[in-house]
């Protein structure tokens, strides 16, 4: 394992546990759950170093794909793949990066992991490979005009000197990666 893949496997594995961490602190305050989850939140995992970022991305199925039970109709199969397929395909949108650094999005995990017969979460990875190392940069979002049941996003950000973190309620707010 070189140097820089050992970092980012740190780096990742504590957005990891702080945000498990956070998960379970959090939960006897939290309304209209099920299980560690509340319907209209996400949870976002970024961890940076230099110009590439892997992108970790946790929903209720709901806010996602409107429902939560096992996709067992054609209907619901389809539904459930045309949600996915729209994560895959506008993350860059939900996850904004100055179009100056260049920044490219490829998906490595999106999946619906099924809880129970009724609750189900999705869980996407995705990798990021910018031209400008993104130290200093300004991130957006734009999750709740992909999906507008998204309305609060837990953000977590690791980079290489400090990690920062903060909830985007309806896009509203931004978030600096350290230098």
């Amino acid at each position: 394992m070189t140097a820089r893949s050992w970092r980012t496997a740190v780096v990742y594995g504590v957005v990891c546990s702080v945000t498990l961490s956070l998960a379970v602190a959090g939960t006897t305050k939290r309304r209209h759950q099920h299980g560690a989850h509340v319907h209209g939140t996400a949870t976002l995992n970024i961890a940076i170093e230099e110009r590439t970022a892997t992108i970790e991305f946790i929903s209720p199925a709901e806010s996602v794909i409107g429902f939560e039970h096992q996709a067992t109709s054609a209907a619901d199969q389809n539904r459930q793949a045309m949600a996915l397929d729209l994560l895959r395909n506008k993350i860059g949108s939900m996850v904004v990066f100055d179009p100056a650094l260049g920044c490219s999005f490829s998906p490595t995990k999106v999946d619906v992991m099924q809880q129970d017969k009724e609750h189900a979460e999705v869980h996407s990875t995705f990798a990021v490979s910018c031209h400008t190392p993104l130290a200093g940069s300004k991130l957006h979002f734009g999750f709740a005009k992909i999906f507008p049941a998204i309305q609060t996003v837990n953000v977590q950000l690791v980079a290489a000197t400090q990690q920062v973190g903060m909830s985007i309620k309806q896009d509203k707010g931004e978030l600096e990666v350290p230098r």
